[in-house]
């Protein structure tokens, strides 16, 4: 007789083989052929400079965690949405000292929650054209302001800010990543008129990460500037799926068109498996500052990825 564990790994062999074979047969770049997350676990991608994974879903801070009240009722309820971010699987939080105090927020948050130290965190250097030395006070703020300022913590990844002054801050984040202070460098955009300067940065200096503007209403990226990050063996992290708002509200006045149904059950979450289901997309940072939005949000980590197809007919509904 046959054990059951016997039979249960008969079956889940067959069926690797069985996913490996067809994602050939469709090829790797079709959005169908990428890994579809298991039931329950939120997709995973990871970072091809060394193999670590994150999960897909992650939080943009801009207007999301930045506030001028800072009394103890508006500082717990930011604390809330990053606590619902992390406890439905995210990870990767993105900000900026451009972004007003939501450095220091996100510090302040995460230490009160004791995630810190379990939080990636990514930020930028400040907007700045004083030269090297204004990039180092930068650096030396962000520290402070997300509370990494000890002597082992380190920032996860800097980013120089919409490539301002990249040719003079890059060596010294390249010092700093060295040093052991950065894990990765990155550059940035939130704009299509970059893509093309931002194509010819990194292929030529070769950094670990790629933040830059994607959606089923801005697909541009996916023209060129997302293969050379694929093949640069680049992770890209994707602002602006919902282009800061305006797209998903006014979709949102619309119901939810059928063939998004088997895959999303809301605007939010189609717009966002959108993003993710491009593969050279590691992680997409959608901001928001209401827990059931940050809820709605990650259930794009999770289910089947929308196909070719599919995601043809979004970017029309969306038009």
């Amino acid at each position: 007789m046959i054990s059951r564990r016997k039979i249960l790994t008969f079956t889940a062999g067959a069926t690797a083989a069985y996913l490996f074979t067809n994602s050939l047969a469709r090829g790797a770049d079709a959005p169908d052929a990428r890994p579809q997350p298991k039931p329950g676990d939120m997709l995973t991608r990871k970072v091809p400079s060394t193999g670590e994974v994150l999960p897909v879903m992650g939080f943009g801070t801009y207007a999301a965690m930045m506030t001028k009240d800072m009394a103890d009722a508006t500082i717990n309820g930011k604390a809330d949405v990053l606590k619902a971010f992390y406890d439905a699987g995210g990870r990767v939080v993105d900000t900026a000292p451009s972004y007003d105090n939501a450095e220091e927020v996100i510090g302040i948050t995460s230490t009160r929650l004791g995630l810190n130290d379990k939080i990636f965190i990514t930020t930028k250097v400040l907007e700045q054209t004083g030269g090297a030395e204004a990039g180092i006070k930068s650096f030396e703020r962000s520290f402070r302001r997300l509370q990494r300022d000890k002597s082992s913590k380190k920032i996860e990844v800097m980013q120089c800010h919409n490539f301002i002054n990249w040719d003079t801050h890059l060596p010294t984040m390249r010092k700093w990543k060295d040093d052991g202070k950065f894990r990765y460098i990155g550059v940035t955009h939130y704009q299509n008129h970059a893509h093309e300067e931002l194509e010819r940065i990194i292929k030529r200096d070769k950094v670990d990460f790629l933040q830059v503007n994607y959606s089923a209403a801005e697909p541009q990226a996916a023209d060129r500037l997302l293969p050379a990050a694929k093949d640069l063996g680049m992770a890209v992290l994707i602002n602006r799926p919902f282009v800061g708002g305006e797209v998903i509200r006014k979709a949102q006045q619309n119901p939810l068109p059928e063939f998004v149904k088997p895959f999303a059950s809301s605007w939010a979450q189609a717009m966002l498996k959108f993003v993710i289901a491009h593969d050279a997309v590691t992680c997409v940072i959608p901001a928001t500052g209401k827990v059931e939005h940050m809820k709605d949000n990650m259930q794009a980590g999770h289910g089947r990825l929308p196909d070719r197809n599919e995601c043809e007919q979004l970017k029309k509904a969306l038009a």
